[in-house]
């Protein structure tokens, strides 16, 4: 069994123009309902421009950043290089880079909270704003960095703007009414907290030390409380998908009546896959031809299947939350030896095509091909002698087709006249495979010749022949 390498992972963006998905309106993405995004266009650098909160900018105020976060004097972040994803069907966008707030009193750091590769999830009507949070305190062991929901938001009442190539998504999470004290699970905060139910989400508190958790929740009446409220933010969202798909193949058998692969595929999720799925196609590698996506073209294909969203009637099978393993047989009848192939994937029917993969194959080619074993056979049409030449005919034959190449003629025929006679030289077969090779004048005696053919590409080399020709004196 053959292994290929699997291909390397890529990033391939998709540019959609029709959506197939909840909350996607028909003639763009948008993850605002009613709100169309253009569907051609693209952005460079969508960015989610954030405060966090007044608490998180005045009490946590020592900040520093990486990843090109920047910060304005009014306290405003701004997080870059947003991309959307389909994870598991959920809508979000990913930002990179990271702040962190710190308390710091006398020249020392006594604590801080790190917010880094914030993610806007929209889900129907919910929203979230999660991220890789990380916190110090004093000189307790530090808190390790875990993806935790910072906040959510009502996803419908949020206002977006169309863009170029992108939307702005504009909420405000949510503040009141998030945790009731008495839903608080035992030790989380301390008793009677958070007062009125302000907080951030949970799953930030239960991240976060305890003596850090009361800058994310109402502690007290002071008008100052209402600061630590997540702040209004803004998110750049990009109106094409980023997709993690990967896919490799694996040579399972290989004979003289073709090869079976599996290919094996992850992260083909709707709507970049289009409405009907994607087909698995095997072709010349390169590219595709065009016309691969209409019946025409997956007929003149090596081999391929249609692998629909969920189970359909003339589906070759379905996508499993975007997975498949799938076997394919390569007839050798339809491979030529020598080419390169790969396994290609891309929407089915009328999806987007510029979304597509390409994940080379590898084909042991003398297990589909086997050279043809030969034979040498020398016929002597006319023995040299001491005054004239001499002619043999070598004829290969072996294997379904005729042989071609050259054969290698070797004679010796002694000394005439002080001079030693001899050949050794490569001749080439004509197309019926066979060559006329003319020998020289030769000493009276017993002389050989020898003859080996040299192969071709679906032949082997064939054993070395000799035949003894008496020479005469003329």
């Amino acid at each position: 069994m053959s292994t290929l390498t699997p291909r390397r992972r890529s990033r391939l963006r998709a540019g959609v123009a029709a959506a197939a998905a909840a909350g996607l309106t028909a003639a763009g993405l948008s993850l605002v309902p009613g709100l169309t995004a253009p569907a051609q266009a693209s952005a460079a650098s969508p960015e989610l421009t954030w405060k966090v909160s007044g608490w998180f900018d005045s009490h946590l105020g020592t900040h520093s950043w990486t990843g090109g976060v920047t910060e304005s004097e009014d306290g405003v972040l701004t997080f870059r290089g947003g991309e959307r994803r389909l994870v598991e069907g959920v809508e979000q966008v990913e930002y990179d880079g990271s702040v962190t707030g710190a308390f710091v009193y006398g020249g020392t750091r006594h604590y801080s909270v790190t917010i880094a590769d914030p993610v806007v999830v929209i889900d129907g009507a919910e929203g979230a704003i999660k991220a890789t949070v990380s916190a110090t305190v004093n000189e307790e062991p530090d808190t390790p960095a875990a993806q935790v929901t910072l906040t959510t938001f009502d996803a419908s009442a949020a206002t977006g703007t169309p863009g170029e190539g992108l939307e702005s998504l504009v909420a405000t999470p949510r503040w009141a009414d998030v945790l009731q004290a008495a839903d608080a699970p035992e030790g989380l905060l301390d008793a009677d907290k958070p007062l009125e139910g302000k907080s951030w989400d949970i799953s930030l508190l239960s991240h976060l030390p305890k003596s850090l958790r009361a800058h994310f929740h109402k502690t007290s009446t002071s008008a100052s409380q209402e600061t630590k409220a997540p702040a209004e933010f803004t998110a750049e969202v990009p109106d094409t998908y980023t997709v993690d798909s990967n896919v490799t193949v694996t040579t399972t058998s290989q004979g003289t009546s073709g090869a079976t692969i599996r290919a094996t595929g992850t992260g083909f999720v709707p709507p970049v896959i289009g409405d009907f799925g994607i087909y698995v196609v095997v072709g010349v590698a390169g590219g595709r031809p065009e016309g691969q996506s209409a019946a025409e073209g997956i007929e003149n294909s090596v081999a391929a299947a249609w692998l629909a969203k969920t189970p359909t009637p003339g589906a070759t099978g379905h996508l499993d939350n975007g997975a498949f393993t799938l076997d394919l047989t390569l007839p050798a009848k339809k491979l030529v030896k020598g080419k390169k192939y790969a396994v290609y994937t891309f929407p089915a029917h009328s999806g987007p095509r510029t979304y597509e993969t390409e994940t080379p194959i590898s084909i042991s080619w003398d297990k589909v091909f086997p050279k043809a074993a030969t034979t040498a056979k020398i016929r002597v049409v006319k023995a040299p002698t001491t005054k004239a030449r001499g002619k043999i005919v070598v004829t290969v034959k072996g294997g379904a087709k005729k042989p071609s190449g050259k054969v290698r003629v070797t004679y010796g025929g002694g000394r005439l006249n002080g001079k030693v006679v001899k050949v050794a030289k490569n001749v080439r077969l004509n197309s019926q495979g066979a060559v006329t090779v003319v020998l020289p004048k030769s000493a009276r005696g017993k002389r050989t010749v020898k003859v080996r053919y040299l192969g071709d590409s679906t032949h082997k080399a064939s054993a070395t022949v000799a035949r003894t020709i008496t020479v005469k004196k003329r």
